[in-house]
């Protein structure tokens, strides 16, 4: 399947924006663990069946792990601790676990009180091997544990080792929600997690060391000082158990046209849709017939299947359906049923299948799932935040839609561009914008969804790929006069966000509520209101000199004016009683700094407005 990747120097992970989920429908890890058959009591034997603990750790003996704080006589409120009370500062239960009693807590100081640490790990480990060989039999074990936390920009990791100096990472809570004031929610009470380590025991190793690790700043904690918030990590109820004999998982799977998923899509941008998974053996046999099942029923049909593949033990398999879905022009959901059998029955079915849905719609282009699950705030700085979109086929685009979040603030003003994606550059060339919204009280007291009409409609090519975004100017202080809702996870390099401040593009691995709207009677701002028709300078960016070009209905007084981002007029020139026709204006850069601007004809009765970059 085809992959859409834009190569850009300025890009980096999610730096900005924050949301609730980090689970992608795009790439989501389906991982809802094992069935467990029966519980032996502590370090028991159990070399019968398959599917069953055969060691386990409730925490009730703390000895039995040996902690790294990288702090010394800072007490509770730093690194791991083992007892039976909750020491952090925000989450007032403990890990409601199987075994209730001692549980293992991790913390980092008080976020309220800015006694937090930067740049440190913190481990605990188990203090003696586990001899798996004598234990087992098999070195087809995963491992299970119940915990409770949240997370912001903190690594929560898992990690084993064979000979107890050599630690390896097999899993994080990377898929969990991320807490932010945008939105998010601590983890289930308890989350079960389950690791299958048969791909890292090598050799069938007779003795593993288990340790959980917890990291500050991450991912950056080498160039970001910052201290960000630690909610707290607890476990309990720590497991190995044997796998069972055939367990096929979905471990990620992926829709769309041109590698894309689109949850809405107009009848104009109809294309068709590929579909593959990422499939996991965590069963102690190999997996045969292994196939990958899609059903779709609804406005349009579709019934597909992959060629039937070995998975053998341990190993993760791409599957991919032979034939495409081309959704017919029928209006409505097509409801998608995604599986994974093999010819074997599999004793956990419940991680094989996923579910989802997209609309066939008149005219909304839609990347976001619909279900607000955070938001793209820009603490008072000027930024704008968007969306690319595949183009299949030609057509008039009228307007850019959002969905505010109830975060944002009543009198901010928001506006919306569509930029174009030069194929070999990857950089984004302005092609279009709308006038500028202010944010009224009723758009702020809910969930408010706002169509933004372009100046003029703006045809979009087949074979092109193009951004919309949504802006805000900033009101140079701390809050968050825009917050856009983001709903669901992107494809890395497929949703951007522009800092103002640093003049620089990152992209963001949340999704955007930024949508293209094609519907046709919307109004659009012509030329017959205001006898004048404002075009896009050219070129746009520019670093020295650009034209402006106009053209005039009839004779009237003309002015022209530039304004900063802040709103701050830069420079007016009265063009005076101009004729009928066309004119225009050379424009220099020389007494600019680089950043957004806006350039206006106008006069006694009318005003129109667009928008230009200088990028020197």
């Amino acid at each position: 399947m085809k992959k859409l990747y834009f190569l850009l120097a300025a890009c980096s992970a999610s730096l900005i924006t924050y949301s609730q989920g980090n689970s992608n429908v795009y790439s989501e890890a389906i991982n809802k663990g094992f069935v467990t058959v029966e519980k032996p009591g502590m370090n028991q034997i159990n070399q019968e069946k398959t599917g069953v603990v055969f060691w386990s750790d409730d925490f009730s003996d703390p000895t039995t792990w040996t902690i790294d704080n990288d702090t010394v006589g800072l007490g509770a409120d730093y690194g791991w601790s083992i007892d039976n009370s909750v020491d952090g500062w925000f989450f007032s239960n403990p890990v409601s676990s199987t075994s209730l009693g001692n549980f293992a807590e991790l913390n980092n100081g008080d976020a309220t009180t800015g006694t937090q640490l930067s740049n440190v790990t913190y481990t605990m480990t188990t203090a003696a091997p586990i001899d798996i060989l004598s234990l087992a039999g098999t070195e087809q074990v995963s491992l299970s544990f119940q915990q409770y936390g949240a997370r912001f920009n903190d690594l929560q990791e898992i990690l084993i080792s064979v000979n107890g100096v050599t630690f390896t990472s097999v899993g994080d809570n990377l898929d969990k929600d991320v807490l932010s004031s945008a939105g998010g929610a601590p983890y289930d009470n308890p989350d079960t997690k389950v690791i299958n380590l048969a791909p890292y025991i090598a050799g069938f190793s007779s003795s593993v060391w288990i340790q959980f690790r917890w990291t500050t700043n991450f991912p950056n904690s080498a160039t970001n000082p910052n201290v960000w918030i630690t909610y707290g990590w607890m476990i309990d109820d720590v497991e190995l158990l044997t796998n069972p004999s055939n367990d096929l998982t979905i471990n990620s799977y992926y829709f769309g046209s041109a590698g894309l998923p689109y949850y809405q899509i107009p009848t104009g941008q109809i294309a068709p849709i590929d579909f593959s998974a990422q499939v996991m053996n965590n069963g102690a046999l190999d997996q045969t017939g292994s196939t990958l099942n899609v059903d779709i029923t609804g406005a349009s049909t579709y019934n597909g299947s992959s060629a039937s593949s070995t998975i053998v033990v341990g190993a993760m398999d791409s599957l991919f359906t032979t034939t495409q879905f081309t959704p017919s022009s029928a209006l409505g959901n097509c409801d998608i049923s995604i599986s994974v059998s093999s010819d074997s029955t599999d004793i956990n079915p419940s991680d094989n299948a996923a579910s989802e849905t997209i609309a066939i719609t008149d005219f909304t282009y839609a990347r976001d799932q619909g279900v607000i699950d955070g938001g793209s705030f820009n603490a008072g700085e000027p930024y704008e935040v968007g969306n690319y979109f595949d183009i299949f086929a030609d057509q008039d685009l009228k307007a850019i839609d959002v969905t505010v979040s109830s975060s944002s603030e009543a009198g901010a003003i928001i506006y919306a561009v569509i930029y174009s994606i030069d194929a070999a550059s990857g950089d984004f060339i302005f092609e279009g914008n709308t006038d500028d919204y202010t944010l009224t009280a009723s758009d702020v007291s809910g969930t408010a969804n706002i169509t933004l009409p372009l100046f003029s409609p703006l045809t979009l090519l087949s074979g092109r790929g193009y951004l919309a975004v949504v802006g805000a100017y900033g009101d140079g202080g701390a809050s968050n006069d825009l917050v856009t809702a983001t709903s669901g996870a992107s494809e890395p390099q497929t949703s951007f966000y522009y800092d103002g401040t640093d003049l620089t593009w990152y992209y963001t691995t949340s999704t955007p509520m930024v949508r293209l709207n094609f519907d046709q009677t919307i109004n659009i701002q012509e030329r017959a209101e205001t006898g004048i028709s404002l075009k896009q300078n050219m070129p746009n960016p520019f670093n020295n000199t650009t034209i402006i070009e106009f053209e005039l209905d009839k004779q009237m007084e003309i002015s022209f004016e530039v304004l900063d981002i802040t709103g701050k007029v830069v420079k007016v020139l009265n063009l005076g009683n101009m004729g009928v026709g066309a004119h225009q204006i050379n424009l220099n850069s020389d007494s600019f700094r680089n950043g957004i601007y806006y350039y206006s004809i106008y006069n006694d009765e009318f005003k129109v407005t667009k928008k230009m970059l200088i990028q020197k």
